[in-house]
């Protein structure tokens, strides 16, 4: 048949497109390792083919594989495979497709290794030059079931007569797991006690020798055992005693320990140095370095070589060999020392013994020899007849359980009496089993004479006579309490630290050599949503996320090479569901007696990022808050400058615009007199509405706020613009159907969309687009951009240009008054002061981004009401004249030329007009005059006494008189406070006098 290179190499072709076609979720988490494990599994694969050129030509030659019997196949209980040399499998039972959860035909032509967990394969699975059937037979592995779940398993394999191998398959249960173990030690001290009994029973030294082989095999379970006494050059070793589990003889009969390899070898350390020499790593010998072997390579997991002595003197050595992929430990290792030193003593005795010629010793001197050897052993040593009664007990009884030899001789019962109640009934069974021929082997506890309980583990057998009579049994009983109290002891104290570890909130883990996590605690399922069994066994790097990986890297290789601990490592960890959790990482080396990796704590730091983050968030609020402030600052000391100045100039204004509408009114005949009268009144009203404008920044008007549609108002602004502005200008629009209404003032809202539009024009002097769009948004989307947010929904309005865009710089002062990037007479740097005014009036929020040579965008929100929009459309009057009066009208205005073009306006019309320059005189006049007086006119800016302090005597005088109030500008509060005295109606400077005629004739005709 093939060797496994050979077969590994043509697998690792025909599987290469088949994993990928496959896909990745076949392999379990588990199946992750790193990259560095694989490279190691398929290395040198050349070298092993020339090696095995051999085994291919004779595997090229088999015969066709057997058929099986399905029947009897499906009946077995354990897994059963069959595949040929290529390594596909061939036949299957339905107890193998249950432990894989594949289906029958899913097995058949399938690659067996295709089966086996990779990591297996490292260090145990494959060596060059080594057959599969031995790499596989009796050895502990993992295979992979269709869900991705290793399934431990032990595998016994077997090469049959045409080539192919069959394999039978036996899941290892955690339970079964933790037997063998026990089995496992347990059959060593039925080795121990075999080979004592063979002491007794041999006739010669080579029986003894034979027999000790012959124990360690079949009841030590070890695959080789070999016993060599040296010659008497001392450079070779004479093969004595030999027995094989698989059966075939030594091929030859001595051994030159003198040359390589063997010089190097455990066997002949052991002989050099007297001391018991164990290898636990993988060994390999060839039929040159093992003649025993036939011309067959055999791999052993485990070698142990243990001199053989007489009166100090090492003569020989016997060598155990192990392929069932298991360690010998210390314990076993201490055995192995006393199965040595009982057969050196054995060997000496029978020395003596033939020295006493031995032809002539009966039974009675074999028995004391026997006695002899047995009263010196350390355990406490028994014999009983079929009857159960004790024929001979070793005085070594005594310091176990404090009771003489002969006390256990004449009270056979004492035995089981002594033996801790709770213990009793699974003794008894125990005997009764010895009974049927079995042997056995069990701990249990024993109360000696000052009533302390003992720990024992009890070895016994039956044993038979020449002629196969039962002679009864022969047991041997060892103290383990200190081992049991130690094993207590780390029982209670990793308990202990596990209930620690798991009340912990923090999780704490520990990663191998290889990065796979060997432990995790149980918090890991609060941190990553995975439970520690679904955690174990994968490589860290799986659960990191991608961008942290080789930083994780870096921090475990530099633990493991300088041995410096890692503080406060910062990783971002996936969750199961796919969202990520950061965590903060404390590390250092895990360390027994050497570096075994690293253990670390990890914590959740997820929450207090977000407090650092909302912090920050809080810092740059506190910002922006303060920025706000420092504007409205600005905008309260535009206010006081506003007020002061408004009332004056709306007067010189009023002057000059009245007078320029009076003569026009005359209609000169110079049409360069008329023009330069329209000239006048034109920058009188350019004047007014300035100051309009700067009374609006100051938020010094009056603003009459309805249920309004933006798109209606935009769709005006839109149609405007594409009058007016330049055709290398596209303006479009994206407007949101079903619009909610806002509560605003027309007029405003119009400003704030015009000044944002003639803003991108100027800022496209070559052409470009402009957009105009509109939606409905909710308060979530803006909650992280604003300090105030107070409205559940807001109209949405973006206005956006490919214009020259703005600096860091610019942006931060576009808001401010008097700001301009224009030229000198290109600007007033009001415009955007007055949006950003309007906005704050209507509780609004804007906001501009803007990147220079990219263009600007600003974001305007409204809040959204209940209202509903007024689509209404005012009456036309038709331009009709308005109509005059007879009535008395007082005039109270302190700029005497506004004063007399108020009351040649109103005279014209056909009213008795008296005026007064100040509030005493206004008021003098009203109280003397009031039954005349159908109408009073009073400026709210008038010297002596104030013109609202006029309005209020006014109305607490005659309450049913009619007052008409004028200002250069008017404070809300003020408006509100006269409008609840009585004023009938307010007029703003400068008013045309069409305005004040329209007011005049409007209050005389309202209701009293």
């Amino acid at each position: 048949m093939r060797s496994a290179a050979v077969w590994l190499s043509a697998r690792t072709e025909r599987s290469s497109m088949h994993n990928r076609s496959r896909g990745a979720d076949e392999r379990s988490g588990a199946d992750a390792a790193p990259a560095s494990l694989k490279r190691k599994y398929h290395g040198n694969l050349e070298t092993k083919i020339m090696r095995n050129d051999k085994k291919m030509t004779r595997a090229a030659q088999t015969d066709a594989p057997p058929r099986f019997p399905r029947d009897l196949l499906d009946e077995m209980s354990e897994g059963i495979f069959v595949w040929d040399d290529s390594g596909k499998c061939i036949e299957t039972n339905s107890s193998a497709s249950a432990l894989l959860g594949y289906k029958r035909e899913e097995i058949i032509g399938r690659y067996f290794l295709d089966f086996i967990h990779e990591p297996d394969m490292n260090g145990k699975m494959l060596k060059p030059g080594q057959d599969l059937s031995e790499s596989l037979s009796n050895t502990n592995v993992s295979l992979i079931n269709k869900d991705g779940r290793p399934v431990p398993v032990r595998i016994r394999q077997r090469l049959l007569n045409d080539g192919s191998i069959a394999a039978v398959v036996t899941e290892l249960r955690p339970n079964w797991i933790a037997t063998e173990a026990a089995r496992d030690n347990n059959r060593l001290y039925a080795t121990l006690s075999g080979i004592n009994h063979s002491l007794v029973r041999a006739k010669d030294e080579s029986s003894l020798l034979d027999e000790a082989c012959r124990v360690a095999v079949e009841v030590g379970g070890f695959a080789i055992a070999m016993i060599g006494l040296l010659v008497e050059e001392g450079d070779a070793v004479a093969i004595t005693a030999w027995r094989s589990s698989e059966g075939y003889e030594p091929a030859y009969s001595t051994l030159d320990i003198a040359r390589a390899p063997l010089n190097r070898s455990p066997l002949s350390d052991s002989i050099r140095t007297g001391r018991v020499m164990v290898n636990n790593g993988t060994v390999t010998f060839s039929g040159e370095q093992l003649p025993a072997m036939q011309d067959r390579v055999r791999t052993f997991t485990s070698i142990a070589s243990i001199p053989i002595s007489k009166t100090g003197t090492v003569i020989g050595v016997l060598m155990l060999g192990r392929n069932d992929s298991k360690e010998i430990n210390d314990e076993e290792r201490l055995m192995l020392e006393e199965i040595g030193e009982d057969i050196s003593f054995a060997m000496e005795t029978m020395e003596i013994e033939r020295e006493r010629n031995l032809a002539q010793v009966n039974l009675a001197n074999s028995e004391e020899r026997f006695k002899t050897v047995a009263d010196f052993t350390y355990d406490w040593e028994y014999w009983t007849d079929p009857d159960g009664n004790f024929i001979y007990v070793s005085p070594s009884c005594e310091r176990i359980t404090g009771y003489k030899p002969e006390d256990f001789m004449k009270d056979p019962d004492l035995f089981l009496r002594r033996v801790h109640k709770e213990d009793r009934d699974m003794v008894r069974h125990h005997f009764e089993d010895i009974r049927k021929m079995a042997p056995g082997s069990l701990d249990f506890r024993l109360v000696d004479r000052e009533g302390e309980i003992k720990w024992v583990n009890h070895v016994c057998q039956p044993v038979f006579g020449r002629d196969g009579t039962w002679l009864g049994s022969r047991g041997s009983n060892r103290d383990i309490t200190a081992r049991k109290s130690a094993e207590a002891a780390l029982s209670a104290s990793e308990e202990k630290l596990r209930t620690i570890i798991e009340q912990m909130n923090d999780t704490v883990i520990v990663v191998d050599l290889d990065g796979k996590i060997v432990f995790v605690s149980g918090a890991v399922e609060h941190i990553i949503g995975s439970r520690p069994e679904e955690v174990v066994g994968r490589h860290f790097a799986d659960f990191l996320f991608e961008q942290d990986v080789e930083k994780a890297f870096l921090h475990f290789n530099k633990i493991m090479l300088t041995g410096e601990p890692a503080k406060d490592v910062e990783l971002r960890l996936k969750r199961k569901g796919g969202s990520t959790v950061v965590c903060e990482v404390d590390a250092a080396i895990y360390r027994t007696e050497m570096p075994n990796g690293v253990i670390g704590v990890v914590r959740d730091i997820s929450e207090r990022k977000k407090a650092e983050a909302e912090i920050i968030n809080a810092q740059s609020r506190k910002k922006e808050l303060e920025r706000q402030l420092q504007q409205a600052q600005k905008f309260e000391s535009l206010g006081i400058l506003a007020g002061g100045i408004a009332h004056d100039f709306n007067n010189l204004l009023g002057i000059i615009l009245g007078n320029s509408l009076l003569l026009l009114r005359r209609k000169p005949e110079d049409s360069r007199l008329q023009k330069g009268l329209e000239a006048i009144r034109t920058a009188s009203q350019r004047g007014a509405s300035l100051v309009k404008q700067l009374l609006t920044v100051a938020r010094k008007t009056e603003m009459v706020f309805s249920p309004l549609n933006l798109n209606q108002i935009l769709e005006e602004v839109a149609k405007l613009l594409e009058e007016t502005f330049p055709r290398t200008i596209v303006v479009d629009k994206n407007l949101a159907a079903e619009l909610p209404a806002v509560m605003a003032d027309a007029s405003q809202l119009h400003q704030v969309f015009m000044n944002l539009c003639i803003n991108s024009r100027d800022a496209m002097p070559t052409g470009g687009k402009l957009h105009l769009s509109t939606s409905l948004i909710d308060r979530s989307a803006i909650s992280d951009k604003f300090v105030r947010v107070e409205s559940q929904n807001y109209a949405f309005v973006k206005v956006t240009d490919t214009g020259t865009g703005m600096s860091d710089e610019t942006r931060e002062k576009i808001f401010d008054p008097f700001f301009t990037t224009k030229g000198p007479g290109k600007g007033t740097g009001l415009g955007l002061a007055m949006v950003y005014s309007i906005m704050e009036t209507h509780h609004g929020l804007i906001e501009v981004e803007s990147e220079e040579g990219k263009g600007t965008a600003f974001n305007l929100y409204f809040p959204v009401g209940d209202e509903e929009p007024d689509n209404s459309i005012p009456p036309d009057d038709g331009g009709e004249n308005i109509k005059g009066g007879e009535e008395t009208i007082l005039v109270i205005e302190d700029e005497e030329m506004l004063q007399d073009i108020v009351r040649n306006t109103l005279s014209l019309k056909g009213y008795t007009v008296i005026t007064a320059s100040d509030g005493e005189a206004g008021l003098e006049i009203f109280h003397s005059r009031k039954k005349q007086i159908d109408l009073v006119v009073v400026d709210l800016g008038l010297p002596k006494l104030d013109g609202g302090q006029v309005v209020r005597e006014i109305l607490s005088a005659s309450p049913s008189a009619r007052v008409i109030a004028v200002s250069g500008f008017l404070e809300m509060e003020t408006l509100e406070e006269l409008s609840k005295a009585g004023v009938r109606m307010f007029v703003q400077k400068p008013y045309s006098l069409r305005q004040m005629q329209s007011a005049v004739r409007a209050v005389l005709d309202s209701d009293s």
